[in-house]
């Protein structure tokens, strides 16, 4: 059995490696357990996931175990950018957010994030008790909740058109290049740009997991 530690955010590992089915379901059992004890359970987890291989099975596996505790899900229909997860917790008043990715690691990774009921990154106190829990092997059960499927990424994107002053942005006759990576923010800024003529070339836009040359990570190298 792995020895799973959580670092920031939560956990990562290699896939096939030690990120396996079987320990995300541990994970989200450690994440159920924390659920039930100390957040409202009602108030449901927003489940999410990125464009890195298998992520939507294993969210899918992810948001089984945490309705077989008894705890609604709202399940990300589609792949979508971390902060939008955050939004769907904050605006929904969820209970916390289960995101699968592994942010700017290599291809080969994935792993599980676990956002507060604040929508932010949980707090070290909060990720303890979350790993506590999995050490003891919890896996709690109870009368299987509704898992709910919705799009979550329009929400996010409104949001992001009121606080941002595009008028003026493109009125300011900047040309942007865009570079998504291969991402899960694919196509969401460009289509906003689009949406509000601002002039803009988008580059790496394509869904491949493989990340082509690069980490998906905004550095120089990269």
């Amino acid at each position: 059995m792995a020895d799973i530690k959580f670092g920031t955010d939560g956990w990562r590992g290699i896939i096939a490696d030690d990120f396996t089915f079987d320990n995300v379901r541990r994970v989200a059992g450690a994440i159920s357990s924390y659920v039930l004890k100390h957040e409202n359970s009602k108030n449901g987890v927003v489940v999410g996931y990125d464009t890195r291989f298998a992520s939507q099975r294993v969210s899918r596996e992810a948001s089984e175990v945490l309705a077989g505790a008894g705890i609604p899900v709202i399940l990300a229909s589609d792949y979508s950018p971390t902060p939008a997860i955050s939004y769907a917790v904050k605006t929904r008043g969820a209970a916390g957010g289960v995101v699968i990715t592994s942010s700017h690691n290599p291809w080969n990774w994935n792993g599980v994030k676990f956002k507060a009921k604040f929508g932010g990154s949980a707090t070290p106190a909060i990720m303890k008790v979350i790993e506590d829990e999995l050490h003891a092997g919890a896996m709690p059960n109870g009368q299987k909740a509704g898992i709910q499927e919705a799009d979550l990424k329009p929400p996010y994107v409104e949001a992001i058109c009121r606080f941002a002053d595009l008028d003026s942005i493109a009125k300011a006759k900047f040309k942007f290049i865009i570079d998504s990576m291969h991402g899960s923010g694919r196509g969401v800024l460009a289509k906003i740009f689009s949406d509000h003529g601002i002039e803009h070339i988008a580059i790496r836009q394509d869904l491949n997991p493989l990340f082509p040359g690069i980490n998906p990570e905004p550095i120089e190298p990269h």
